[in-house]
């Protein structure tokens, strides 16, 4: 799973860096742990060079948010069906006793996680036994053993006085532990910034698509949803055409009422879990039922067939109207990616059941891998 970095190192560095152990920090996961605390120190280390558990746990905790909240992922192999591993469990948590949600920002998040440290301090002591030691095993093996943390802290005292460690841990209780960048790594871990993170978040990726197999886009499910720019003008216009040369009034399939002028461009099958914007999961939805469903799954059985006429008339059109075919074309590079959909889907000759029964065998799988990720279902 490794990624091999070539990281820069200058001569005015310390000659005793082990630049091969810290390339091996990220080396045989089991979980997502390291990732994200390392990338929390990388964040912290901005500011200031020594930080409590805390303090590093709740930058992991932040950035795990919307992996978890906005696209349902999981950050660790599940056990007896359930997530088991402490970021997930904090988060849900947080989500269900206090005002934080998938959209919260990082700061009101780091705020909330300041006032109800309580309800998730069993997590964070279960991140403490062994997350901050074993990120360093890359530079001694004993320091998989589980032997306590007073054992531990002081081997790594010791340990760092031989081979310099790019980072101590001061002892303290519980999560009050302190995490000590050293002199010699600093300018290190500096320089290379920006390829530290991008090797963390490489690693974190392919983790990621170990453990949610066949979630498409993961590369797009770090970050807030919001912040991935969306390719639908040329849709809506596709749509706005078809609706003019239709001879049948278009109505929004969730509320039954006419479709407005103002209508947003949905994604049947939320965004946040196909992670693009394929015209065939893109249908015309008045606002307030597309708000009204945000994130969540329509229920199959009562939506999904209004989809798929709605999705067969602009078939149509686009077969028939060489005006309407010539929007169409301009879909191609942002809309129309899926050869199935080129090669099977939108060529001339379907039937209104070909058409049907082929978006039907490529959508509803699709559907269910979504449903099966934790999305949940939605009617009006």
């Amino acid at each position: 799973m490794g990624m091999n970095m070539e990281f820069i190192k200058k001569d005015d560095y310390s000659g005793e860096l082990d630049y091969r152990a810290f390339g091996s920090m990220l080396d045989h996961p089991t979980q997502c742990y390291k990732f994200y605390w390392l990338e929390a120190i990388m964040n912290l280390m901005l500011k200031k060079h020594r930080f409590s558990f805390d303090e590093i746990f709740d930058e992991m905790i932040v950035s795990a948010w919307y992996t978890v909240t906005q696209y349902h992922l999981f950050l660790g192999p599940m056990i007896e069906g359930e997530r088991r591993d402490a970021i997930n469990r904090a988060i849900d948590v947080l989500v269900e006793n206090t005002s934080l949600n998938e959209n919260s920002k990082p700061d009101g998040i780091r705020g909330v996680l300041k006032e109800q440290n309580s309800l998730i301090l069993e997590y964070k002591r279960k991140l403490s036994k062994n997350v901050p030691y074993k990120l360093l095993s890359s530079f001694s093996s004993e320091l998989t053993k589980d032997k306590g943390d007073a054992y531990r802290i002081e081997y790594i005292q010791i340990l760092n006085q031989e081979i310099h460690l790019p980072y101590i841990i001061e002892n303290g209780v519980g999560i009050g532990k302190y995490v000590v960048l050293q002199e010699e790594w600093i300018p290190f871990l500096m320089d290379n910034y920006l390829i530290i993170k991008n090797w963390i978040q490489y690693n974190k990726i392919q983790f990621l698509q170990m453990i949610n197999p066949g979630v498409p886009g993961i590369i797009n499910k770090l970050d807030d949803e919001r912040n991935n720019v969306r390719h639908l003008e040329r849709v809506r216009d596709l749509w706005n055409a078809h609706i003019e040369v239709s001879n049948k009034e278009i109505v929004d399939i969730y509320t039954g009422n006419k479709l407005e002028s103002t209508f947003d461009v949905d994604h049947f099958i939320p965004w946040s879990y196909v992670a693009h914007d394929e015209m065939w999961n893109l249908i015309p939805s008045n606002a307030s039922a597309n708000r009204s469903k945000s994130n969540h799954l329509p229920e199959w059985d009562l939506y999904f067939h209004k989809m798929a006429n709605m999705e067969y008339d602009l078939y149509k059109s686009v077969v028939e109207y060489d005006s309407i075919h010539k929007l169409f074309e301009k879909c191609y590079a942002k809309n129309l990616q899926s050869l199935w959909a080129i090669e099977e889907l939108y060529i001339k000759g379907n039937t209104e059941y070909e058409f049907k029964h082929k978006l039907e065998a490529h959508m509803h799988p699709l559907y269910e891998a979504a449903r099966m990720q934790g999305y949940s279902e939605w009617k009006i």
